[in-house]
């Protein structure tokens, strides 16, 4: 087995955490909430349990504890890791917002969608750096924002991007990432 199918080689996708979602009847939690916003990629003051499907951040007023639902109509499943949880919800409304250049071996994703922690592990181990800061340029890119920030890992092999965006369910959109005196060009 060659390193880099070892290194993903973790039973870590989408699916499996689909299909343990318990979905049943619950009523709107009266705490402080906030709702993953698709076209922003992040959570929002804004609250619609009547969107489907949906990604609800609910905040416990005694303790401060986080709650994350996903809701589909009135029904809602509790979701353990709020990072799979917004990767859910972009593959249930088929958003892709992976960008990767082959010829650099640069991955890009939004800083305020965060890959899972293992597979962030995944991506950082092929460089052994953190990763890098950078920002869309003024047009948007697939269902990235214009002006969007993201993080950017280097030396990510392909066979690495692609599992990666496999488990969570994105296609990779080719682009050219540009890292010029420590600032990412995209």
């Amino acid at each position: 087995m060659a390193k880099d199918e070892i290194l993903l080689d973790i039973n870590l996708d989408l699916f499996p955490i689909q299909t343990e979602l318990r979905f049943e009847e619950r009523t709107d939690l009266n705490w402080e909430k906030h709702t993953f916003s698709t076209e922003l990629l992040k959570f929002s003051w804004s609250h619609d349990t009547d969107r489907s499907p949906g990604l609800v951040e609910y905040i416990s007023p005694i303790d401060q504890q986080r709650l994350h639902w996903i809701w589909n109509d009135h029904q809602a499943a509790e979701v353990d890791d709020r990072d799979w949880g917004r990767y859910l919800i972009l593959a249930a409304e088929e958003i892709d917002v992976m960008l990767y250049d082959d010829r650099r071996y640069l991955l890009a994703i939004p800083a305020t969608v965060p890959l899972p922690r293992f597979l962030a592990r995944a991506a950082t181990l092929c460089s052994g750096l953190a990763p890098e800061s950078g920002k869309i340029g003024e047009d948007a890119i697939g269902g990235l924002p214009a002006g969007h920030a993201v993080d950017i890992y280097t030396a990510v092999p392909p066979s690495i991007a692609q599992s990666i965006s496999e488990k969570l369910s994105q296609n990779l959109l080719r682009y050219d990432i540009n890292i010029e005196n420590g600032k990412a060009i995209i």
